[in-house]
């Protein structure tokens, strides 16, 4: 069973799916990532079995309908032709086949809850703005601009559904990532153990900051 990791970072997805007996094949737009990830393929022993490969996802080299089986996991919020990025997944994605997405969601309760703590504290950014995909924040780097994307998980659906591709079940992730934000290991494992028993427990998908969507292109779709 062939499985493609789309923006595959430095594999950590791609070892855990290869050890559950896929063949999984990646790609990713950065090649300083990509020297990282056959790094930790080699360490893992798996460099026979996952194959990489450098690929802009907002073009990707392989004919229609490539893989029954696809993972996208917090890609998208870092492509600024986001709406490109969709239409290629489509594309590759086989009818009767599934594509896993995970994304920040705009609407959380913590994503609402801090915008509203930096405008009474006026403290908003500048280099952020409000598109119909999401919030973007803008950064400059030595590789140039860079965005991070709070995404619109109804924009997200909508624009696959252009192509073909249909929501089957959207799920919460972890409710907060206020971990990344705090330097206390104490404060770090009280919100890693609250995302733990929300994740264990009946979740309500619009309150979690991870949203996860699991899309399949009809078998009757002609794309």
């Amino acid at each position: 069973m062939a499985i493609l990791d789309a923006g595959c970072g430095t594999c950590t997805h791609s070892v855990r799916l290869t050890r559950r007996g896929l063949s999984v094949r990646t790609v990713d737009f950065s090649e300083s990532v990509l020297e990282m990830a056959r790094a930790h393929v080699r360490e893992n022993g798996l460099d026979q079995r996952i194959r990489l490969k450098r690929a802009d996802i907002t073009a990707l080299s392989f004919p229609n309908a490539t893989f029954e089986y696809m993972l996208c996991w917090g890609v998208l919020m870092h492509v600024p032709e986001v709406a490109r990025a969709i239409a290629e997944l489509s594309r590759v994605l086989r009818p009767g086949g599934t594509l896993v997405v995970s994304e920040g969601n705009m609407h959380s309760l913590e994503a609402r809850t801090l915008r509203g703590l930096k405008r009474l504290l006026g403290r908003e950014r500048e280099d952020v703005k409000e598109t119909p995909a999401g919030i973007e924040y803008w950064t400059t780097s030595e590789a140039g601009a860079l965005v991070t994307r709070q995404a619109n998980p109804i924009w997200l659906i909508e624009r696959f559904e252009l192509h073909g591709v249909q929501l089957s079940k959207r799920v919460a992730g972890q409710f907060s990532q206020a971990y990344a934000m705090i330097s206390a290991p104490p404060l770090k494992r009280l919100v890693h153990g609250f995302n733990n028993v929300w994740f264990a427990s009946p979740r309500v998908a619009r309150l979690a900051y991870g949203n996860i969507l699991f899309f399949r292109k009809p078998l009757a779709s002609a794309e």
